[in-house]
């Protein structure tokens, strides 16, 4: 496996999705599409977030497609200390 870049902001997690969430500024369409940018900025596949967060793939496209009522609480909190602990992996790496 190649060895991946540091990512280009240190802290793109919770600048773009957490703190947004938490002060209610995402709706749920804009949680899904600010969901996939994030992961794609971490350089994450949606296959390995799925591994990881142990979420199907089916739930994590319908949240980044915005079908549906909207993630469950646990669901976002799932979502955001995976992705979370990638990105501390990555900068550990780094630093």
């Amino acid at each position: 496996m190649e060895a991946l870049a540091p990512i280009a902001h240190p802290d793109i997690v919770s600048e773009r999705l957490i703190i947004p969430f938490e002060r209610g500024e995402l709706t749920r369409d804009a949680f899904g599409k600010t969901l996939r940018e994030v992961r794609i900025s971490l350089r994450v596949s949606m296959r390995r977030l799925s591994k990881r967060s142990k979420l199907t793939m089916v739930t994590l496209s319908r949240i980044e497609r915005g079908v549906g009522k909207g993630p469950h609480s646990k669901t976002v909190e799932i979502i955001f200390k995976t992705l979370w602990d990638i990105q501390q992996e990555r900068r550990a790496k780094y630093v």
